[in-house]
């Protein structure tokens, strides 16, 4: 009887459980929703603060975090700020234009992919040539084109399309994004649209296609540099499948090559670029000498006035025969690129030889190699590389480092860390830890050692005399690391990395550029903070001075309660 007793109490009060578990989740659920709506509320009334343009191009990008689940209020928050790129200010000048036309092609890569008709104002804005200098029609056909590549992944034919208008609009400088875009999912359209370009290229005695022609046409080892900014187009969206590389036909290289010809002829005897020189002739000698050996001298003759090296032999050294001289094949090895460095006399050619000498050693896996390059530059050569040499010596040695690691190398691991400069080995170490976080690179950190190597980058980064401009990113990213090692020292290191940020705005000299405005914060900013503590999030974000930093937090933030309060996701 008892039992019975039990098992219809039991029964009784299943039900009741399940709905409390229902309440509960509910309940979760509203309460994220009422801080996604306080959040967006607050960058609302950031916005407002902001200059027009400012608060044009945050409006669009509140639209696109929004789009997913709400898209007719996206939408909205899309055409407030299109109508306020369209109203020119009276009495506009060139300065304020370009400023304008450069936002509306950042709302127009946050547009593009999901309102057709919205993006076609932009685009409109951005193709007008009757009222565009030369200038501004060359910078609005590279932000078309960019816009063009970054649709390219989920609509090759409209990401296509838009490259044909930035081809009318420009020339653009850069092409090889969106070709190959197209050629991994469209060999047809890629095909066609490189057409179109050797077209457009043909009509352009300044050259500003051939860059990206030779890059595509001539696939050889460069650096690649990359803004890392947030993609407007959705992950899951993106082409992962990549085919077999493009493989182009040798008449197409004929005829860049003798466009190559006919922009070295044009300039003869009025100071040839000899940057693009070295982009996109020096690489590429050998092919001259294949498919175009009658012209080959003026090449040839072009490289020795830029002073690259010692002097281009006019022939090819007899059989059997030592060349003190580089050729091209040097260039593609690192020690012959070193050995042209040695020989060149002007800096900041120099420097961009051994550079590159350090990357293909990297390239080739030698990275101890490319740390003793970047190690043997002089102060006048790390001087000419900007932040760049201090950028490369410690991303690299973290890297290098995590691998050892990987591979039980511990006592390789602590060298490569202790021989990074003193000021610059804080972040080594937050590069190193932030590979045990890294869903690419996984692998498990030793407790002890994550804490050891935390304690020494944050007591580092106070110390450091680098610009607090160089080093307030890195706080967020210590942070970040913090909340999974060491939870409780998260809100102090959350405060400090507030503090180094208002001190980077006050030492900011260009107002133009936009501190959390960059692609790494989404990776670094460690928004499960706002579970830990919402109350000092909040406090914290307010305390930042900067009204467009405050709302770029803001809106990462909104990034993550959207996701978390179970509202449909629009597929």
């Amino acid at each position: 009887m008892r039992l019975l007793t039990v098992s219809l109490i039991v029964l009784v009060l299943q039900p009741s459980f399940h709905v409390a578990a229902q309440v509960t989740s509910a309940q979760k659920q509203e309460a994220w929703r009422n801080r996604t709506e306080a959040i967006t509320a607050d960058l609302l009334n950031d916005a407002r603060e902001l200059p027009p343009l400012r608060r044009a191009e945050l409006l669009t990008r509140l639209g696109h975090r929004w789009w997913n689940y709400d898209p007719r209020r996206a939408a909205g928050w899309f055409e407030n700020g299109i109508e306020i790129i369209e109203q020119a200010p009276k009495n506009e000048n060139s300065d304020e234009r370009r400023q304008r036309l450069a936002t509306a092609g950042t709302m127009l890569k946050f547009v593009l992919p999901f309102d057709q008709k919205l993006s076609e104002r932009l685009v409109s804005l951005l193709s007008n040539k009757e009222v565009s200098s030369e200038g501004e029609r060359i910078e609005n056909a590279d932000r078309l084109m960019d816009a063009a590549g970054n649709l390219a992944h989920v609509d090759p034919k409209r990401g296509a399309e838009l490259g044909s208008v930035a081809l009318s609009v420009g020339p653009p400088t850069q092409i090889a994004g969106l070709f190959n875009a197209l050629h991994n999912s469209d060999a047809k359209l890629a095909d066609d649209f490189l057409l179109q370009a050797m077209a457009a290229a043909k009509q352009d005695s300044r050259g500003l296609l051939l860059n990206s022609l030779t890059y595509i046409l001539f696939p050889t080892p460069r650096r690649i540099r990359s803004n890392n900014r947030p993609s407007p187009v959705p992950g899951k969206l993106r082409v992962t499948h990549v085919k077999d590389p493009y493989i182009s036909p040798d008449n197409l290289r004929l005829e860049l090559l003798q466009l190559d010809i006919a922009f070295l002829n044009a300039y003869k005897g009025k100071g040839v670029d000899c940057g693009s020189v070295l982009g996109f002739i020096v690489p590429v000698m050998d092919e001259f000498e294949r498919l175009l050996p009658q012209q080959a001298a003026t090449a040839r003759q072009v490289i020795n006035e830029c002073g690259f090296s010692n002097p281009v032999p006019q022939q090819p050294p007899q059989s059997g025969s030592k060349k003190r001289v580089f050729d091209t094949l040097a260039l593609n090895t690192v020690e012959g690129l070193l050995e042209v460095a040695a020989e060149t006399t002007e800096i900041q050619a120099r420097t961009n030889l051994k550079e590159r000498a350090a990357i293909l050693a990297l390239t080739n896996k030698d990275p101890e190699l490319a740390l003793k390059i970047l190690d043997d530059m002089s102060p006048e050569e790390r001087n000419s590389m900007g932040r760049s040499w201090a950028e490369h010596r410690s991303s690299w040695a973290a890297n290098t480092a995590w691998e050892h690691y990987k591979n039980g190398r511990i006592r390789e691991m602590n060298l490569i860390l202790d021989g990074v400069p003193a000021e610059l080995q804080p972040f080594a170490k937050i590069g190193f830890i932030v590979h045990s976080v890294s869903i690419s690179n996984p692998a498990d950190l030793e407790r002890d050692l994550a804490l050891k190597l935390l304690k020494d980058a944050r007591t580092g980064l106070r110390r450091t005399s680098v610009p607090e401009i160089n080093k307030y990113a890195s706080y967020f990213s210590l942070m970040r690391l913090l909340l999974k090692y060491d939870p409780p020292a998260a809100g102090a290191a959350f405060k400090e990395a507030v503090a180094s940020l208002n001190r980077a705005e006050q030492m900011r000299e260009n107002k133009d550029f936009k501190l959390l405005d960059y692609g790494a914060l989404a990776t670094t900013l460690p928004l499960s903070l706002i579970d830990m503590d919402e109350a000092a999030v909040k406090e914290g974000i307010a305390s930042i001075q900067s009204v467009e930093s405050r709302a770029q937090l803001r809106l990462e933030f909104v990034s993550e309660t959207l996701r978390r309060t179970g509202l449909p996701a629009i597929q």
